[in-house]
């Protein structure tokens, strides 16, 4: 039986992608094993960079990584500035009444 160790960061450092492209001609799992990520972080990192595994770009995946990062970034509302104005008690009130993601 085989124990695989993996790092829990859900995305690939710029070493991790360039690993990717190196490890090109297997398949997604075999990637994943030998880097030390899951199988869908690997999958996902491919569907991401818009191209099949044989056209990965490391440089292009980290350019697309970096940019997705910045459109998804957490943005403070007022009442999280509120929170922080009064020494960093959010009320549950504040907690609840928050807008769904979904």
């Amino acid at each position: 039986m085989r124990s695989f160790i993996f790092i829990l960061a859900p995305f690939c450092s710029t070493d991790q992608r360039y690993q990717i492209w190196a490890f090109r001609y297997l398949r997604p799992a075999q990637i994943a094993r030998k880097i030390g990520k899951h199988r869908s972080v690997i999958a996902r990192e491919i569907a991401h960079s818009g191209s099949s595994l044989t056209d990965y770009n490391p440089q292009q995946a980290h350019k697309r990584a970096r940019q997705r990062k910045a459109v998804n970034t957490t943005k403070a509302t007022a009442a999280i500035h509120e929170a922080i104005a009064s020494g960093l008690t959010i009320s549950r009130v504040a907690l609840t009444n928050r807008a769904s993601p979904c």
